[in-house]
């Protein structure tokens, strides 16, 4: 199966920092709730399970994801699923679509979902479509029956974007952005935009990664005036990847900018996350499950400073290890996932809170892998109504994966 995510290559781990400040409890706190857990791939009725990406909501509270699949050729190759909030308490689950992979279809969609104002739903396939490089796809709801329409076909010509690992991004005028693993002019990835025009959709690459400007890009995050941000995973100056910009020029254009290099041995994992001051927060793996947080703050004239927060300790420490992704809440409260480690080698949800002075403090909130509870914590998180929402990829009882909610 492809590389799905970016978390697990070693690298060394950066020297303690002496303003950071660790929690000085390491009780897990009591929080977490499985809302669904996924069955497998013999229940047609529920999805195939392997739940890899992040989840969006809705006005009404409704969340939204998808599941991919393991092995080719599939049988179940990926679907997409709603869960909706019950009165008094608890999600009913409904599967929206499953795809067949015959034919052009789509296969093994490995990321989460955006929805433009008509409540339609767009993403990505990593696999399939006409060359079998993955696709875009969108599925649109009429009377409650949902109907598959895919917008491109990755890799119809040689310098095409191919193999899209990660999520779109969408306009005000309901332009999608997104981002390919591999493909490109170069071969490294890509940026894409699709735009909607009459009878159908407009396909062009905004850029094409080489060595030099960074490889392997992650999931892009768009501002309200339609920059597109993320981080490379390798390439740049150093070699350990780069935070990149691309913005709208008057005419059509897009402007590439590099604001900051990554000087390790490994780079950063493809999820940021923003916070209401314009501040980047992401994650760096470091050496056996090491790593740490880092903030990436605009300084003026186009330049960006780094801050590490915190350093990871690694496989010895109750948080976890296998740096993931992080979402920031309101108060500037950061929330992140281990993808392996804690009490019960599943994975943790731990916090990074603000502290006087500078520092910042640590606090695990749950361990993965206890009983039925799922493990391998990956893909993007959402923060939303005071709780964290997201995947793990195994455990629950059947095996196949779950949906959790975290309240702090």
């Amino acid at each position: 199966m492809p590389r799905k995510t970016l978390f697990f290559a070693p690298k060394l781990a950066l020297a303690v920092i002496a303003s950071i400040t660790l929690s000085s409890s390491t009780l897990v706190a009591q929080t977490e709730k499985i809302i669904h857990e996924f069955p497998g791939a013999h229940d047609g009725g529920h999805g195939n399970g392997y739940p890899n990406g992040g989840l969006i909501v809705d006005s009404a509270g409704n969340l939204y994801g998808t599941t991919g699949t393991i092995g080719s050729p599939c049988s179940n190759c990926g679907s997409v699923f709603e869960l909706s909030p019950i009165t008094g308490g608890g999600y009913t689950q409904t599967l929206l679509h499953t795809f067949s992979g015959v034919g052009n279809s789509p296969v093994n969609p490995l990321a989460g979902l955006v929805m433009d104002a008509s409540g339609n739903l767009y993403g990505t396939s990593y696999d399939g479509g006409s060359e079998g490089d993955g696709t875009v796809f969108a599925l649109s709801n009429s009377g409650g029956v949902w109907t598959e329409a895919v917008l491109h076909n990755f890799g119809r010509v040689s310098t095409d974007a191919t193999h899209p690992a990660t999520g779109l991004v969408i306009d005000a005028a309901g332009n999608l952005y997104g981002t390919t693993q591999t493909g490109g002019q170069y071969g490294l990835g890509t940026v894409y935009e699709l735009s909607p025009v009459t009878g159908g959709w407009e396909y062009r690459v905004l850029h094409s990664f080489k060595s030099s400007d960074g490889a392997d890009p992650g999931q892009l995050v768009i501002d309200g005036a339609g920059n597109l941000y993320a981080t490379t995973y390798s390439g740049g100056k150093y070699g350990s990847g780069e935070f990149f910009e691309l913005s709208p020029t008057t005419g059509g254009g897009w402007t590439f900018a590099i604001p900051y290099y990554f000087d390790n041995i490994v780079g950063p994992g493809p999820y940021l996350t923003v916070d209401s001051a314009g501040n980047f927060y992401g994650m760096l793996k470091g050496a056996v499950g090491h790593g740490s947080a880092f903030e990436l703050s605009p300084a003026g004239g186009g330049t960006w400073t780094e801050q590490t927060l915190i350093e990871f300790c690694g496989t010895t420490c109750p948080v976890g290890a296998g740096p993931a992704a992080l979402v920031v809440d309101g108060s500037g409260n950061l929330y992140g996932t281990m993808y392996t480690g804690g009490a019960h080698s599943g994975g943790t949800v731990f916090e990074l809170s603000p502290v006087v002075g500078g520092s910042w403090s640590e606090t695990l909130l749950h361990s993965f892998g206890g009983g039925s509870d799922g493990t391998s914590p990956q893909g993007s998180l959402l923060y939303t109504g005071g709780a964290v929402y997201g995947a793990t990829y195994l455990g629950g009882e059947s095996g196949y994966g779950t949906i959790y909610q975290i309240t702090p």
